[in-house]
């Protein structure tokens, strides 16, 4: 997951069309959303298994 939050920042930082600040804010915020997707979804499968 951390590989991804770099390669999101080089990306953005090779644009360089918005401030960077912006950019890490951006990457931090995507890198959260997808950790909490990741423990959402194994939530609901455990909730499903012990049905």
């Amino acid at each position: 997951m951390s590989i991804s939050l770099i390669t999101i920042y080089t990306l953005n930082y090779n644009n360089k069309k918005t401030p960077i600040k912006n950019e890490i804010l951006m990457g931090v915020f995507l890198y959260i959303k997808g950790l909490t997707k990741q423990i959402l979804t194994l939530a609901h499968t455990d909730y499903l298994d012990n049905k």
